[in-house]
């Protein structure tokens, strides 16, 4: 409410909102980072009020070179403010400069308000870096500029670069000049000086007073003439600078090649025989094209063949189809670029894996057929000998004395049927080193003496156990 009754007084008395710079910044060495502008208004604004600030002509610094932002710049006063700070970076280079200025002037206000009469413009000053060593660079924008003979004029483009090679501006004087220098004649130009082209060195080139542009442009005449010839060139150079305080000659492209295409003929370039934006020169009332990588062939009319990135996958081959291309796979894969296994390929893919698998399969149950065999045999003969003792030799027998039951008798040194053992008695020992089995199905047949008779088919091998 109270913002309101001021902004009627001031409007019933015929009075208005003024904003105005409060005097000019402090000055600025290049490496201090930053410089301040402040805005006052002549009493609190009564609504947000938009201001629009602009970089004057006349300033010598370069916004967003020397300093931040476009030049441009769009602040607001808050409602009940009267002060503003506009902060801008000060960048710090390296290269050799005068002290340059900053000049702001408010343009436009809004929310009431109005421009201020007593201050609407502050000045603010980058001062010189003394530790700066590095100049401008100057160079040629191309390396060639091509021109018809018809046209009165070429115009060629200097680039300013840092050491780095970045675009920067030119920060040095106006006083900085420089000027061309022609190659003497019998040199490589085919183009004449005075007949083909104006004579570029009676004009020197005046570094310009504006700091915001990175480049600069020279015109140099083109003169008409009768005679018929091909394509013509001269070469353009830059010489030292006549007062090269703050720039310096550049390495990167200090010399062009001017081309002067001729229309006294019927030059074959004029029909523009090279398409897709190849670039025609004559040769020997012929033509020759430079093409686009993307194109080839004698008028840059021949795409590249899409076969030529090798598409087609796993021994496919690849025909070209107009813009596209079409593979042939062998049998075992399909698909548009032969990267997909068939059906029938899994199969046959398949099939020594098969193999492989059921002969491994095979020797493995060899094996385990061997080893049940070699099981069941141990455990046969383990049946045969229950107590792990040595067997006997199969063609030793022994026959047992029925008076000497212990004693084991040679079956060659008895004549007749031995005695009949004692029926309790299953098993004869050797008291001494061996013991004696005797099977435990009994005696064998009795005769009148009373002799068991042990036929030899009929006795079970006895076991010999060593003690």
């Amino acid at each position: 409410m109270v913002q309101i009754l001021i902004l009627l007084l001031f409007i019933g008395g015929g009075l208005s909102q003024q904003i105005n710079f409060n005097g000019n910044p402090t000055d600025v060495s290049e490496n201090s980072g930053k410089i301040i502008f402040e805005l006052v208004a002549s009493m609190p604004v009564v609504a947000d009020t938009y201001i629009e600030i602009k970089q004057l002509g006349t300033a010598t610094a370069a916004a967003g070179y020397d300093f931040g932002g476009s030049g441009t710049y769009n602040v607001t006063m808050l409602i009940g403010a009267r002060q503003l700070y506009l902060i801008l970076s000060i960048y710090d280079d390296a290269l050799v400069e005068p002290a340059e200025t900053i000049e702001l002037e408010i343009t436009m206000v809004t929310g009431g308000a109005i421009v201020g009469a007593e201050r609407p413009v502050a000045t603010a000053t980058i001062l010189v870096d003394a530790g700066d060593t590095d100049r401008v660079r100057v160079d040629f924008q191309k390396s060639h500029y091509v021109t018809d003979e018809q046209d009165s004029s070429v115009t060629v483009v200097l680039q300013f670069t840092d050491p780095d090679g970045q675009p920067t501006v030119l920060n040095g004087p106006a006083t900085d000049t420089a000027s061309f220098i022609l190659p003497t004649s019998g040199s490589t130009d085919t183009a004449t000086r005075g007949v083909d082209f104006a004579d570029p060195t009676s004009a020197a080139i005046n570094f310009p007073v504006d700091k915001t542009s990175t480049t600069l442009s020279q015109t140099i005449g083109i003169l008409d003439d009768s005679i018929e010839e091909l394509t013509e060139g001269f070469i353009l150079s830059l010489t030292a600078f006549t007062a090269g305080t703050f720039v310096e000659l550049g390495t990167t492209r200090p010399v062009t090649n001017i081309l002067i295409r001729d229309n006294d003929f019927s030059s074959p370039c004029h029909s523009t025989p090279c398409l897709n934006n190849g670039t025609c020169f004559e040769s020997d009332r012929s033509f020759l094209c430079t093409c686009v990588p993307e194109y080839s062939g004698p008028t840059c009319n021949v795409l590249p063949s899409p076969c030529q990135s090798t598409p087609c996958l796993n021994n496919g081959t690849c025909f070209d189809s107009e813009t596209s291309f079409v593979c042939t796979c062998v049998p075992e894969y399909s698909g548009p670029t032969c990267n997909d296994l068939s059906s029938v390929d899994n199969t046959t893919a398949s099939l020594p894996i098969g193999i492989i698998a059921g002969s491994v399969s095979a020797v493995l149950l060899l094996l385990v057929l061997c080893v049940i065999l070699i099981v069941l045999w141990k455990w046969l003969r383990a049946r045969r000998n229950p107590s792990g003792s040595i067997a006997a030799t199969p063609n030793l027998r022994y026959v047992m004395d029925a008076s000497q039951p212990n004693t084991p008798v040679d079956p060659a040194s008895k004549i007749g049927p031995l005695p009949k053992p004692p029926e309790e008695s299953s098993k004869y020992e050797r008291s001494i080193q061996h013991e004696y089995s005797v099977p435990e199905t009994g005696p064998g047949p009795s005769d009148a003496g009373g002799a068991a008779d042990m036929p030899y088919d009929d006795v079970e091998e006895p076991y010999v156990t060593v003690i």
